[in-house]
């Protein structure tokens, strides 16, 4: 078994301004999983079998439990693996979409970053424009500027407001968002640590992935 770690955003997607469907991230998805079979079979590859052990899951909580079940794993986390980090210095570049949306979703599951090296505090307000939730559209990231994470987002700046932290940011949230999270709350814990279909998990192995899941996020959903 071959498993991506391709979770359930993957496969959301926009009409775009010529009304075409898009999807960001379209070779992350499970649309692309079943074409990659394809390839594999044509290759001669018969017995291996490709699919995503977390296809079900959203990325906040995913985030959860691999920091709350297996935190000898999730130490080595990193986010955007930029190749212009130098050799020796932070794995985070801290200044781009993807680190500033697994800088959230750390505070929302009350994970402390530098325990994860990761130094910037991107609640600044310098760092604005890279959150999708405040229309951010620097960083480089499809899926960050195609704002698709923006509610994700807001349920992780709830969660972390909750959770006391502060700064800039979180000051500009509770002005101008704090209203509706509360309001969505149900709605969006129900999305985002809802354990959902999955097409392309190993039959014999979904069981107890399931079990897993429901065990971690049965607090939270």
């Amino acid at each position: 078994i071959y498993s991506n770690g391709n979770e359930k955003s993957c496969d959301e997607g926009f009409f775009d301004g010529e009304g075409f469907w898009c999807n960001p991230v379209y070779e992350q998805g499970s649309e692309w999983i079943f074409k990659f079979r394809e390839i594999v079979k044509t290759l001669g590859l018969e017995k291996l079998f490709i699919g995503s052990l977390i296809e079900s899951l959203h990325e906040l909580a995913v985030i959860r439990i691999l920091h709350h079940r297996y935190p000898e794993i999730a130490k080595y986390q990193m986010s955007c693996g930029e190749d212009l980090l130098e050799p020796g210095r932070s794995r985070w570049c801290g200044n781009c979409s993807k680190c500033a949306r697994m800088y959230i979703f750390f505070l929302a599951n009350d994970i402390d970053p530098r325990r994860l090296d990761m130094s910037t505090n991107m609640l600044e307000s310098e760092y604005r424009e890279l959150f999708c939730l405040f229309n951010g559209g620097r960083g480089g990231y499809g899926y960050d500027s195609s704002r698709l994470g923006r509610d994700e987002q807001l349920l992780a700046f709830l969660m972390a407001y909750r959770n006391g932290y502060e700064g800039d940011l979180m000051e500009l949230f509770k002005k101008t968002y704090l209203k509706e999270a509360e309001k969505r709350e149900k709605e969006l814990k129900k999305k985002f640590f809802g354990i959902h279909q999955t097409k392309t998990m190993p039959e014999e192995l979904k069981d107890k992935i399931f079990k897993i899941f429901r065990e971690e996020l049965k607090d939270l959903q």
